[in-house]
């Protein structure tokens, strides 16, 4: 697993209350390399969590959360870099979850019985739903509860993404089909990540850049 001694950086918490809450500002302000929806999700709810109410939240306000939200990007290229050696024993599901979270094996292989880990699918074990009353512009996974990807999802997410020339990424028609779209997501460049890509690339590799926040 991955915990706060394998942060990017391990003194990311040691700030003073002042310097935090000047952080949180500055991630709620205007940002120009957020796309709309994504601005409107920072100016309203950047350092919320769930409140008592489903249509309240709480401010977290404490840096050591704060730093905990990047850990995903640095844990995912991390299990990501043990399937690739894997290389033709994938497993049909990996699953990622919190150390505190209770997770039914049992319900979870009732649950995944129908699904075929073949096809590229992401489950999550809580969404939360599209709300623009209440500054929710689209819905997304609530992170608490983890999520599980398909042996097919495992293997498009470690394929190298070249847009330059997307014929020479893959032989496989399916991955071709799927670089073609990350491409045009990337384009997009919804949350500023185009910054840190580089042609040849994978998903992954993306994710891990974007949350350290390094070019190369």
């Amino acid at each position: 697993g991955i915990t706060e001694m394998d942060d990017y950086d391990q003194t990311c918490a040691e700030i003073t209350q002042a310097e935090q809450d000047a952080r949180i500002a500055s991630c709620r302000s205007s940002n120009p390399s957020l796309s709309a929806a994504i601005q409107e999700l920072a100016n309203n709810h950047y350092s919320h969590t769930e409140g008592e109410k489903s249509s309240s939240f709480s401010v977290r306000d404490d840096p050591g959360w704060h730093c905990a939200q990047r850990r995903f990007g640095q844990s995912f290229k991390t299990f990501m870099n043990t399937t690739r050696r894997l290389k033709n024993s994938l497993p049909d599901y990996l699953v990622m979850v919190d150390d505190d979270t209770y997770f039914n094996v049992d319900l979870f292989q009732e649950h995944v019985a129908a699904i075929d880990p073949n096809e590229p699918r992401i489950l999550s074990g809580c969404m939360f739903e599209a709300n623009p009353l209440i500054g929710i512009p689209f819905e997304f996974p609530y992170g608490g509860f983890g999520a599980v990807y398909t042996k097919e999802t495992i293997k498009q997410m470690n394929t190298p993404i070249k847009c330059n020339n997307i014929d020479e990424t893959t032989s496989s028609l399916r991955h071709a089909s799927f670089v073609r779209s990350a491409c045009g997501v990337i384009e997009q460049n919804q949350i500023g990540e185009l910054e840190f890509f580089r042609d040849g690339m994978s998903v992954v590799d993306l994710i891990s850049a974007y949350t350290a926040q390094v070019e190369n």
